[in-house]
């Protein structure tokens, strides 16, 4: 495998609060990456600076070896980087299909390639289908997060970017999610989530990073993490 994402030392602030305090981690292409840590640790922010949405005051974020740093989001959606935000941020007015179809704005390859990724996104979506012609605002919760997927989805990502997927959600919402994930990442999709419930993270990812104040506190292979028996108490302040 070759490394699709690399962040090397990234210092992120909001005024005089560092947010990410040298963090650094990678991804290889195909690869399953979970970020987990308590609240307030900076694992959205990493995401958002992925995905260009903040602005580093230090360090660097490479694709494919290449900086992205400064890159308009817009821009990077075109290059391969779909993110998910946390809360969803659905069109409420637009129906289920203009949702999916915004998705795709960024696409060049035509309009049968976003027609078939429409079909695509129905088969992994079959729930969506059948509410197509429906406004989104009139969607369950768990039908929001798998529009705001799909939608990322339809922009054809090398990258997924996952925020905070499970959040909010009924345990059967969340399996189904999560076997959705599981599919995309068997067909080859490089993702990287931030999730608040740890062991299903640590369940689904091939590797985990632990965020903790705006650094790096441990890293390794899923399994491994999850046969630490004081990881919980260490970073989320209680055993599970």
């Amino acid at each position: 495998m070759s490394t699709l994402l690399r962040v090397e030392d990234l210092h992120v602030s909001y005024g005089s609060i560092a947010a990410l305090k040298g963090v650094s981690i990678s991804i290889e292409t195909g690869e399953f990456v979970a970020v987990i840590g308590p609240n307030g640790a900076g694992k959205s922010t990493l995401l958002r600076t992925v995905a260009g949405l903040n602005t580093p005051r230090q360090g660097t974020v490479l694709m494919n070896g290449i900086s992205i740093v400064g890159r308009a989001p817009e821009r990077l959606v075109a290059d391969g980087v779909s993110l998910v935000p946390e809360g969803r941020h659905i069109f409420g007015s637009l129906t289920v299909e203009e949702n999916m179809r915004l998705g795709a704005t960024t696409r060049t390859d035509g309009k049968l390639a976003v027609d078939a990724g429409i079909d695509r996104m129905s088969e992994l979506f079959p729930i969506l289908k059948e509410r197509f012609r429906q406004r989104a605002g009139l969607l369950s919760g768990g039908e929001q997060q798998m529009l705001a997927v799909a939608r990322a989805l339809m922009a054809a990502p090398k990258l997924l970017l996952l925020d905070e997927p499970s959040l909010g959600l009924a345990p059967l919402i969340v399996s189904a999610l999560y076997e959705t994930i599981a599919n995309l990442r068997a067909s080859g999709l490089t993702l990287l989530v931030v999730e608040q419930n740890i062991q299903l993270a640590l369940r689904a990812a091939d590797r985990a990073y632990v965020l903790d104040t705006g650094r790096i506190a441990l890293s390794g292979c899923s399994e491994e993490l999850r046969a630490m028996p004081n990881l919980h108490q260490a970073y989320f302040g209680a055993v599970a």
